[in-house]
């Protein structure tokens, strides 16, 4: 990632990619799974392409749709993770709430375009299942919005709750996710400072990315294709003058989760639910950080 070291928000964005090119990426090909090609620029076999059906666009994927089709009629990818290709990440969160909301929809929309085609084709039942939890991956944003709606409300059922158990909760839903982003930050080389600094950060900014992605999940479902954006990039220019990505949403929404955990985090300690504030903590100081930004950067166009 040519712009890793620009900002605490580059490396995080770096590290959710090295998390999926490092690990589940090596893991399927690995594995004889289905994984997809991931495309600003490529090149395919004209042979695969028409075989698969031709080049589509009734997705905002069409790489992800492309790659599905051309294995289901029984092409063979291969992964080679030492080829180095670099690129940027974006470098500002509106073009990188653009960049996933885009991956988030076109990914739905590709689970609902070839789901069938998958369950009933020949392939084993193991490619069949990790090829849904691929294509419906997204749907775990809904969850964790769904979560962040309900956890401040639930400190006053804490009490009930043993200490012992919130600890084991923290660390098989939070821990197992460090360990993930920390293992592909190992694989790369990254020392262990930067490891820990940025695996936290690529978690934070999962959390945050929630409100705009559960909003991508759902257009995913609904007809109609939508509008390819292009996610900005800087490149090598040093005119200030760049193109800007177009805001969707109210910017800054995150910030009024980032109340709401304020409000759940004063409350845990007043009933002195200390296994409460991991968590609360956490959410919080996500949304602050994603949703500062977004607004700091409408204020500024």
């Amino acid at each position: 990632h040519k712009n890793r070291e620009d900002s605490l928000l580059t490396r995080a964005e770096s590290t959710l990619l090295d998390g999926h090119f490092v690990i589940e990426h090596k893991v399927r090909s690995d594995g004889g799974l289905f994984f997809n090609f991931n495309g600003t620029a490529g090149i395919w076999r004209r042979a695969a392409i028409e075989s698969a059906g031709g080049w589509e666009h009734d997705t905002l994927t069409e790489d992800l749709d492309l790659s599905y089709r051309a294995q289901l009629a029984g092409w063979t990818f291969v992964y080679a993770p030492y080829v180095v290709a670099p690129a940027e990440v974006p470098p500002d969160i509106a073009a990188f709430k653009s960049q996933q909301q885009r991956w988030a929809k076109g990914s739905v929309q590709v689970l609902r375009k070839l789901g069938w085609r998958i369950l009933f084709s020949r392939e084993p039942l193991r490619v069949k299942l990790e090829a849904f939890a691929h294509l419906s991956g997204n749907v775990g944003y809904p969850c964790v919005l769904l979560l962040s709606l309900l956890l401040p409300r639930s400190v006053r059922l804490r009490s009930r709750v043993p200490l012992w158990l919130l600890a084991a909760v923290f660390a098989l839903c939070t821990l197992s996710v460090l360990a993930f982003y920390d293992r592909s930050q190992k694989a790369v080389g990254r020392p262990l400072s930067a490891r820990l600094r940025d695996t936290l950060g690529a978690m934070l900014l999962g959390i945050g990315m929630c409100v705009s992605q559960t909003r991508a999940v759902f257009e995913g479902l609904l007809p109609g294709t939508g509008v390819f954006v292009r996610t900005p990039k800087r490149g090598d220019s040093k005119s200030a003058r760049r193109y800007r990505t177009v805001i969707k949403g109210l910017p800054g929404v995150e910030l009024l989760f980032a109340a709401w955990f304020a409000w759940g985090l004063y409350a845990a300690a007043e009933r002195q639910l200390w296994g409460s504030l991991p968590f609360l903590l956490l959410f919080f100081t996500s949304f602050l950080w994603v949703g500062s930004m977004s607004l700091r950067q409408w204020v500024r166009g």
